[in-house]
Order: structure tokens, then sequence, then C-alpha cells
């Protein structure tokens, strides 16, 4: 799946100084190796932990190009791998830098979106590089309260030569839901942002650009290239209540907003990246040219033939190799997991228990401590409520688990258990939500639904359970999946118990009723 696609042009006499040392400086903050200039110049292959970086040049004539490949595994979600090209092309008074970052997945079961994100590469290069003129989202931009700047504005929209996407962000009482600085620095390269502040005067703007491209009361509009042979523009309008929606279900509007943008642009920016393979085909023909002119001035060409052959044959190696990657990476995880598998059956049963820390080592206690048997949520929640004292299992909780008996990554579910006992309880505790941030992801925990749902007497019902002798609300919750139904998505609720120092399972299952959903 492609996630981000990006390029610049940087000028300057230390152009390609400052593209090569961001590269580096970015590799190291990855990988945790350190890197020069000439290593990620010199064709070699590199390997640090889960990380392995490739590099790929053609410089004997030019343009010089080079291209870096960095692949690793998902230290999260299995069976996902991540790859990073980064593509540089050197011209006489430019440096022309790519950027491609794609996931692989090795089946159909890896059902979790990944979340858009950009590069820290290209914060490097915004801090650090000259950037040719005309380059998409240097800095942002403020319309202000006048006729001109809205004709101008209107202008800008329906000129055919924009081929990049207008972002007009509005105030809601004075303030934007989204900071428009910090979504600029997002869509650097990819978009222009336009800040409408609070004393834009909403007819005057919608009587000249029209309401289609305006927008006001916390709004974001992402206006998309004029089509001329159409004479329009396509606009995706979030309004205010949307976005305080997606906010209050805990998504990171930024990331949210340009995950919209890169939907438009990863196509084309797609299309004026150079790969790896692309590298390697122009260093062969490099050296086919060479050939030709050793050839042509009768020179002795022999060890030329030879070199040449021995690229070619390096090159097919290569391709072998990058081929087989996502493949043996899966089988070196499968054989680590069996293997740790027989360790643990030899341990004994609190043993295995107490040394759980992380996912893997959950799915294999699993193995002992259920004797073989499939892991239900029903048996996450009973193996969950054995190993740690912090969780309380309710009837209802039970029941719901029992009732999503198909669902299909319960070792997700398990692993989540055991951080809400032995990591989130503590952290919550010492500080509520603040402290919890780095547990889970903005995807998987939610503190509370959407201010609608919360006030929606079904929906508070949906979610209200006992636990000692009275009725608790629960509205904190973990969720995995998005599709309605029980085999690909799971909804866990639950309560904090302050006083006794517990978390409290509520619900596991189905989703529950939302303002948006038919049942309420």
């Amino acid at each position: 799946m492609l996630v981000y696609a990006n390029n610049f042009t940087l000028t300057g006499g230390a152009g390609s100084t400052i593209a090569f040392r961001s590269i580096v400086g970015w590799l190291e903050r990855k990988t945790g190796r350190s890197f020069s200039i000439p290593e990620i110049l010199s064709g070699n292959e590199f390997r640090q932990g889960i990380y392995q970086v490739r590099t790929y040049a053609a410089d004997k004539r030019e343009p010089q190009l080079y291209s870096i490949l960095l692949t690793h595994r998902d230290e999260e979600i299995y069976g996902r791998f991540w790859s990073t090209e980064i593509s540089v092309r050197l011209e006489e008074a430019s440096t022309f830098i790519s950027i491609l970052l794609e996931t692989q997945e090795i089946s159909t079961r890896i059902t979790e979106i990944p979340v858009t994100t950009r590069p820290a590469l290209v914060n490097y290069l915004a801090s650090n590089a000259e950037f040719a003129a005309g380059t998409v989202g240097l800095k942002l931009r403020n319309l202000s309260n006048s006729d001109e700047d809205y004709k101008a504005l209107d202008y800008k929209i329906k000129n055919p030569k924009r081929d990049y996407p207008l972002v007009l962000v509005s105030c809601c009482d004075g303030q934007p839901l989204v900071e428009p600085e910090a979504l600029q620095r997002q869509l650097f390269g990819l978009a222009q942002v336009i800040f409408v502040d609070e004393f834009c005067d909403s007819w005057k703007m919608a009587g000249i650009l029209g309401q289609t491209y305006s927008a006001w009361g916390g709004a974001v509009n992402i206006i998309f290239p004029y089509i001329s042979h159409k004479g329009f523009c396509y606009r995706e309008l979030t309004r205010q209540p949307e976005l305080e929606e997606l906010r209050q279900e805990g998504c990171n509007l930024l990331y949210e907003i340009l995950a919209r943008v890169t939907h438009s642009t990863n196509w084309l920016k797609r299309r004026q990246h150079f790969s790896p393979a692309d590298v390697r085909a122009k260093r062969q023909k490099d050296y086919l040219l060479y050939l030709r002119e050793q050839i042509e001035q009768g020179q002795d060409n022999t060890e030329m033939l030879e070199q040449l052959l021995a690229g070619a044959d390096r090159e097919l190696q290569e391709q072998k190799e990058i081929s087989n990657l996502l493949l043996e990476t899966a089988d070196k995880e499968r054989e680590e997991a069996e293997n740790k598998v027989k360790q643990l059956r030899h341990k004994p049963v609190a043993k295995v228990a107490a040394a759980v820390k992380d996912k893997t080592d959950i799915t294999d206690a699993v193995l002992v401590l259920a004797g073989q048997k499939e892991l239900t949520p029903r048996l996450c929640l009973e193996l969950a409520a054995k190993q740690s004292g912090n969780i309380v299992i309710s009837e209802s909780a039970l029941k719901s688990a029992e009732e999503a008996a198909d669902y299909r990554n319960s070792q997700n579910l398990l692993a989540a258990l055991y951080k809400l006992g032995e990591e989130f309880l503590p952290a919550y505790l010492a500080g509520g939500d603040n402290k919890t941030e780095a547990i889970f992801s903005r995807d998987t925990y939610a503190a509370k639904e959407s201010a609608q749902t919360m006030n929606k007497p079904e929906c508070i019902k949906a979610r209200t359970f006992p636990y000692k002798g009275e009725e608790v609300t629960m509205w904190q919750h973990l969720g995995w999946g998005v599709a309605n139904n029980t085999r690909e998505s799971l909804r866990l609720y639950f309560h904090v118990d302050q006083e006794d120092k517990k978390i409290v399972i509520g619900h596991c299952g189905a989703h529950l009723p939302t303002i948006q959903s038919n049942s309420v």
C-alpha cells in the first residue's frame, strides 16, 4: 500500500550536501546505526537489527542518480513490512529528491490500515535546505477580508495550471479546530494551506468564491486541482461537527487531513519518483555507452566486458534477494516463534504467566495455559483475569465475548488486556489520560465517545454495566477494525476503579450503538 509520496527540488551549491546529510541523519535516527555520506553512495548493503539498508548508485554519467532503500518489519503488526525509497538526482544547478513510503502485507488477514504520517526526513529537509521557487506549501497563507484577496484566491482556485490541492482552514469561536501552521508542515510539498481567520466575512467570501469553494464556522475545505474540460474543482468539505466527532473518537486531525490529501497526490508524486530498479538500469546503460566508446576508439575492452557481465550478474542477484525479502523475513520470524513455544512448554505455568512481556510471549503463554485450545475473546478474558490481579471481568463482558467467538485477531486482544493491567492502569492512576498516550495508538484507544453519542439515552444504556451493586457507565474503550461484524472488528469497554486500583471490563464484543448507527 502506498502511504506517502513526495518530492522536492533543492537549489544552491550546497543542495546535494544538505540532501545527503539529511538522509544520513534520518537513517541514524531510524536504525540506531551511524552512517557516512560515502556509505550511502557506495552501492552497498547494511543491516542493523530489524533494519536493512540497500544503496544504489549510477554516477558515471550525468545526471548522477542515487537511491537508498530502507526496509523493516512492523514492530506491532505481524506480517506487515515497511519500505522507504529515497531517490536523489544531481543536476548542474539543482538536486531533485523523491521520497516514497509503502507497506507490504504477507496476507489479507492484515486488515488494520496504516496511519498516514509525514516522514521525519521531510522535516530535516524543510529545516535546512533551500527550495526551488514554486515549491508548494513553503509557508502558510493567510486570507484577509478584502475583495482583492478573495478575487486572488478565486483566480488561484480556477487556474488550470494549479496541480496541487488548496486546504482552507476556518475558525470556530475565534479558533481553528486544526492548527494551520502544524497542518502546513504536514502538507509541505503536497498542498497549500490557507487560513481563513475569524475576521473574514462569510457572506462576502461566498459572494466571490461561491459556497462550494468557501470555508467558515470551523470547517476545513480541501479544493483539488481545476478540471478545465469540466469547468470545476472537486472538493472535500468537513464541517465543524464532523471534525469534533473525529477528535472525540481519538482521531488525529492532522493525520486525517494528510491522508485525504495524499489520497489525491500520491499517484502524481509516484509518477515523478524513480526507484532502485531505475538506478540499476541507468548504471547498466552507462556501462554500455562507455563500452561502445571504447570499441569505437579501438581499445582493448576485455576487462570492461568482464565488469559488465559481473555487474549484470550482481543486478540479477539483487533482484532475487529483494523479491525474496518478505518471505525470508516471515520464515525467520515464524521459526523464532516456534522455538519460543517449544521453550515455554517446558516451563511451569506460573512462570510462563509471570514472564509475559510482549505480544509474542502472550501468544506463546496461551498455547501453554490453554492446552492448545482455540484462542477466543472469552478465553482471553479468562486468561487475563488469572494472569493479572488488576483486571476484573464482569458477567456482561463474558457474555458479549462469547457472542464474538468468531473474532480472528484474539492475540491482539490478549496483548491489550495485558497492557491494560500492567501498563495502562499504573499510568492512568498516576496522571489520567495524559500519562497513557504512548501505551495504545490513537486508532486503538479512546477516552470517550462523541458528544452526540454521550447524550443519547440509548447509547448511555448500552454502555452501562453492573459493578459493586451499582450501574456504572463505561466510556473508555479499545477498538480494532471498522467492519460491522465480530469476525473482523471488536470493542472492549472498561472502567478504572481508582479506589480499588482495578480495570473493570464491562463489554468485549460487537460494536455498541452510536448516534450514527441504525440501532439508535
